[in-house]
């Protein structure tokens, strides 16, 4: 079982799913222990908002997860995944997907079996609040990403939803839950000086219906989870988190039923050495491998000290 973590919207790969204020990060340092059998996998991409330098969009996005994926292939046979994903990370999640699903290649399409499914939090299928994350960007090269992003009459994110059900369509044999905020988030603000800082409104960033609205067949509460936390917050587990708790039953139940699952799956390698542009690392121990990029484009396995950053990962 691989059980692959992925931030969202100027995350950092290690730091989101690091409790506020401490060292907890439960990903590794809880869950190997009550849950022992998948490998942890971290997901790195870039993702952040202010003074960014990329310009990809979602369709680049998920195309480069799904490359990566590929390179998974070779050491681990009928190895079920099953991803978490906060925020865009989910949105990422189903644009790899759909590629792979609409993929004429074997090699590209095979992939699908071995997805049994997901725990996507906060992730905006309808779109989010972004008018915040403009004022970060301002006229940066990442701004066509954020707007893509919007709950307003979203063209990029409706297709989405619309091909993703088709894609992912396995009633029965797959599943996925959706966490979903229920505090209001910080949004950022600019003084008079012109000066960004996280004091403006708060606002809900990503309403239960967009953090809900993913397949038609589980939008009842039995797949549905709420998260008393902001959009922030909500991967964010401290040593003893009764949200924790929440999300640790119902992944021991997917593993569960993944691995039932998994009787029925024709013998196939899916996992490798990933290389080239965005990197999955992992280690062959139940424990969190993370993946981040340096500036001389070389890549570490090693658990990352946390980069400051201007604005809290979301």
């Amino acid at each position: 079982m691989n059980a692959i973590a992925i931030s969202g919207l100027g995350g950092h790969a290690y730091g989101s799913f690091k409790e506020r204020g401490g060292e907890h990060m439960w990903l590794s340092d809880s869950l190997p222990k009550h849950l022992p059998t998948p490998r942890i996998i971290i997901y790195g991409y870039e993702s952040g908002i202010a003074k960014s330098d990329g310009f990809q969009n979602l369709d680049d996005l998920g195309n480069a997860l799904q490359k990566a994926l590929q390179t998974l292939r070779g050491r681990s046979s009928k190895k079920p995944i099953i991803f978490i994903a906060h925020s865009l990370g989910g949105l990422i999640v189903k644009e790899a997907i759909i590629q792979i699903a609409e993929s004429k290649v074997d090699r590209i399409s095979d992939c699908l079996r071995f997805i049994y499914g997901a725990m996507f939090f906060g992730v905006p299928n309808s779109g989010l609040d972004i008018e915040s994350f403009i004022r970060i960007v301002g006229d940066g090269r990442n701004r066509s990403l954020i707007e893509s992003l919007g709950r307003d009459n979203s063209q990029t994110l409706y297709t989405q939803r619309k091909k993703f059900s088709a894609a992912f369509g396995f009633e029965g044999s797959s599943e996925i839950y959706s966490f979903f905020e229920t505090r209001a988030s910080n949004t950022a603000r600019k003084d008079e000086h012109g000066k960004l800082s996280m004091t403006g409104e708060a606002k809900v960033l990503v309403g239960k219906p967009s953090a809900t609205h993913c397949r038609p067949w589980e939008e009842s509460n039995d797949y549905l989870c709420p998260i008393d936390r902001d959009h922030s917050d909500m991967v964010k587990f401290s040593a003893n988190d009764n949200n924790y708790d929440i999300v640790l039953v119902t992944l021991q139940g997917m593993v569960a039923r993944a691995a039932s699952e998994e009787r029925c799956m024709p013998q196939k390698d899916i996992m490798g050495h990933a290389s080239g542009g965005v990197h999955v690392g992992y280690q062959d121990a139940p424990e969190v491998s993370s993946v981040v990029r340096k500036r001389s484009s070389s890549w570490t396995s090693v658990q990352p000290p946390l980069k400051k950053q201007a604005f809290d990962p979301i």
